[in-house]
């Protein structure tokens, strides 16, 4: 009896920590949209992500981070539009500079519209 609560006990522990886990990633999700994407990081290595923005808002840029659950990794970019042409000429732009030339629109689906009301 007492094995069986410790077991009961367990799952109900993991459970919980695997939905605290998924919320706090659902706290940063990207919303629909185009994302200029100068770095991706796996989902254990939010705190690089971190780093990096960090370095390139001091260094002037004005980045930004989140979570694409589609793809579990996160994304630092430098900009966000609502429709894919101006997110394509922004990355152009971008690319011409020469400090991130593999720079690439992140399309994110869904409904753009409902995020921006």
């Amino acid at each position: 009896m007492k094995n069986t609560l410790v077991k009961i006990l367990i799952i109900v522990i993991t459970i919980g920590l695997a939905i605290t886990g998924k919320a706090q990633t659902q706290a940063n999700e990207l919303p629909p949209g185009y994302y200029v994407v100068v770095g991706a990081y796996a989902e254990s290595r939010e705190d690089a992500a971190k780093r990096f923005v960090a370095k390139l808002n001091k260094n002037g840029h004005h980045a930004a981070y989140g979570y694409n659950s589609v793809r579990s990794l996160y994304f630092v970019y430098l900009d966000y539009f609502t429709a894919l042409k101006p997110a394509l000429r922004n990355m152009q732009g971008v690319r011409a500079k020469g400090q991130f030339i593999d720079a690439w629109v992140r399309v994110v689906p869904g409904d753009i519209n409902k995020e921006a009301a």
